[in-house]
């Protein structure tokens, strides 16, 4: 049985790339533009998600959270998106501040 979860994930633009990063998770995705960044982030979240599940029998164990300077990044993020992802768990995009 899955717990819901609700999962952070701050984007920012560093040089040419869009990063997002998770923060209760160290999982990151890149990209030139924000469409394939929301996209690509969540493919990378999914297969994390699954082979965390196969290897540890429960989502996401095992992968610690990120560090401490994304984590300073949520204290104001701007335009905060809620996405349902698999089930009943959320991801809340949002751009750095």
């Amino acid at each position: 049985m899955e717990n819901e979860t609700e999962l952070r994930v701050i984007i920012f633009r560093d040089e040419d790339a869009w990063i997002a990063q998770c923060l209760e998770h160290d999982i990151s995705a890149f990209a030139s533009d924000m469409k394939t960044l929301k996209k690509r982030f969540m493919g990378v979240l999914a297969a994390e998600w699954n082979i965390s599940l196969e290897r540890n029998g429960e989502p996401l164990a095992g992968i610690d959270p990120a560090p401490k300077q994304f984590h300073d990044m949520w204290k104001k993020p701007k335009r905060p998106k809620k996405v349902n992802f698999a089930k009943s768990n959320t991801v809340i995009m949002a751009e750095a501040a």
